[in-house]
This record gives C-alpha cells, structure tokens and sequence, in this order.
C-alpha cells in the first residue's frame, strides 16, 4: 500500500517501481482509495485507540488525509520480498514511524486481511480478534482521557503537522 505521502511522491513510486523490477515483483492490481478512519481500524485493528490513543488517532488522520494506492504484487516469494521492497522504500523515504511512505503485511494474517479489505470488500475479513494484534486497553491516567477529547488532542497535532511539519508538531524549551 502507498499510503498518502508516498501515493503523493513521484520520488517514492519510481523507487518502487525500480525496486520491484529488481525483486522480481509485478503489479497484478491496482486500486486507489481514499481510506475513512473506519476503513483504518478495519485494516489495522491496533489503531483503533488500545494503549496508546494519541498515537493511534494520529495515524488515522495520517491514512485519511488522502489517496493511498493498493497494489497486488505476484512474483516467486511475494511475501519475503515485499518485506525487502518495504524495507529499501522505508530506509529512504520514512520520516518517522508515523509517516513512512509504504505498508506491506508483516505475517500471512494481515496479508489476508489487507487483501480482503482493499480488494475483495469487508465481507472477506478474517476474525478481527487477531490474537498477535491484541493490546492492552488504556491504563492509568490515560484511562480517565475521553475519546473526544484524544481526537480533539490528535487533530490538532495532525493540523499542527500539516501546518509546519514535524518540527511544528514538537516545541522544544529552551535550555
């Protein structure tokens, strides 16, 4: 999946398209979309808040904040070497563990998953008590934090984000 940033990148699709020629990868579909926070946590149940709400809230305002592009691949090994393609795209292009330009499935589970929500429609998913991505719910302090109010916080750090990048985000004290 080019997630928005590097649907958006020319830079990141040549080094894609370079980068599956040399693992021997082809497309064998293509969908744009345009991810909905539910499509987010439908894809990736951890980000559906669990113990770490911020954050979870700030990638879904990530994945929406424009088109990502879905791509099966074929070749011999698919799986191996969509892991290796993700890394070399990542090594270049990350900006941080948020915004990293690309996602391929890390196990067999999640490539099913991804692969019925983004081409074959909600209806194909697996159970979605994945047992390797449960987390623990909030705890202490952050248990007492509303869910209005975790959104309220994340939405303004994604507009902060958007706003002046990163180093907009974090205001560092003097020392």
């Amino acid at each position: 999946l080019l997630k928005p940033d590097g649907a958006a990148s020319g830079a990141v699709r040549a080094a894609l398209e370079a980068a599956l020629a040399r693992h021997g990868l082809s497309v064998v579909a293509r969908r744009v979309l345009r991810l909905s926070p539910e499509d987010v946590v439908a894809i990736w149940p951890m980000f559906g808040g669990g113990a770490h709400p911020v954050m979870s809230a700030l990638y879904r305002h990530y994945m929406t904040s424009g088109p990502s592009e879905a791509l099966l691949l074929g070749g011999e090994d698919a799986p191996t070497r969509c892991t290796a393609v993700k890394s070399e795209i990542r090594s270049i292009f990350e900006i941080c563990a948020i915004e990293n330009a690309i996602h391929a499935p890390a196990d067999a589970q999640e490539r099913t998953a991804n692969r019925a929500w983004l081409f074959g429609g909600a209806t194909a998913l697996p159970d979605r008590s994945w047992p390797d991505w449960t987390k623990r719910g909030r705890s202490g302090a952050a248990l007492a934090i509303p869910d209005a109010e975790i959104e309220r916080i994340a939405a303004a750090i994604w507009a902060d984000r958007v706003a002046g990048g990163w180093a907009g985000v974090f205001r560092y004290l003097p020392d």
